[in-house]
């Protein structure tokens, strides 16, 4: 059992939107990680509950081994981008921007080198890859469900010195970039995103991305410090609840790989979200409560007393 995560913990929140802060000592920001199940499931059994959501959503337990803790890998890694030496960026690893590209019609395509020049959306992924038999490296950052010929996904596929080339050009209205870690594909985000690191509320996690975020971006910031995690507490956000109430099981990447239920058989606590019935089983004394970095509150329950020997 892993002496390394606080326990007991309650999770509080008034709106569907909240996070979870697990506390303790020695935690791997890169590698562990937290699940959700219903509220009389079992840690190390039970399946994800369908009721709650994150940004790298997908089925099963396999959904959370791809959502990591805010801040983990390399958090700050300012560059510069060779074709405009006035112009800074800084990388969020393991981040993308959601829902905040800006709209193809102002994505005005320039020169991205002395040699090359294409028209207005030929760099767009559905129309430069989709419904064509192309030899173009390029069109390695097609994904076929997400740029189906008939969907405009707002991905461009073009190198990351492109990408940043083109965000530098179209000025204020691109304050960043969501850039593939392995693949020639981006996203150009508007000013909503903010600088770095990036609006909370308007940010996701997603291990293949990077967010590229101007250093001249406007918009509030978060303290970096404050809003990422540490090896005394990890902040999983956003996370999406439906109303009830649920338990937070931990993985200890140090005992598992963090990719089966069984992984995930450390009760931290319970999670209640606005109306869940079971806020009135928490204890009326000994509970100290406080308000979390991205939303919600913690609470620590008193501890268990020891019970006598007959």
């Amino acid at each position: 059992v892993t002496r390394r995560a606080d326990l007991r913990r309650s999770f509080v929140a008034e709106s569907e939107e909240t996070a979870i802060e697990i506390t303790g000592r020695g935690l791997d920001i890169a590698n562990d990680r937290i699940t959700v199940i219903p509220c009389r499931g079992t840690c190390g059994l039970s399946r994800p509950s369908t009721r709650v959501s994150h940004p790298a959503q997908t089925d099963g337990t396999h959904a959370w081994n791809s959502f990591p803790a805010a801040g983990a890998g390399p958090a700050f890694a300012p560059m510069q981008n060779p074709q405009d030496l006035d112009v800074l960026y800084h990388s969020v690893d393991n981040a993308y921007c959601r829902l905040r590209n800006v709209p193809n019609d102002e994505v005005k395509l320039a020169r991205t080198s002395s040699s090359r020049r294409r028209a207005d959306g030929d760099h767009m992924c559905h129309t430069k890859c989709a419904r064509v038999v192309t030899n173009e490296p390029e069109c390695a950052g097609y994904i076929l469900d997400v740029d189906a010929p008939a969907v405009d996904s707002g991905a461009l596929c073009i190198q990351e010195s492109e990408c940043r080339t083109l965000c530098d050009r179209l000025g204020d209205r691109c304050s960043g970039i969501d850039m593939h870690k392995a693949l020639p594909r981006c996203y150009l985000n508007t000013e909503e995103c903010g600088g770095y690191p990036g609006k909370y509320e308007v940010m996701g996690a997603d291990t293949s991305y990077k967010f590229l975020a101007k250093a001249t971006a406007p918009g509030p910031q978060l303290n970096s410090v404050n809003a990422s995690s540490s090896p005394d507490v990890l902040r999983f956000a956003p996370i999406t609840v439906e109303q009830g109430s649920y338990k937070v099981c931990f993985c200890d990447s140090e005992l598992g790989a963090c990719s089966e239920a069984s992984d995930y058989a450390l009760e931290i606590g319970r999670l209640h979200v606005s109306g869940a019935t079971c806020l009135s089983s928490l204890p009326s004394s000994g509970l100290s409560c406080k308000d979390q970095q991205h939303g919600g509150q913690v609470c620590s329950l008193p501890p268990l007393q020891a019970i006598a020997a007959p």
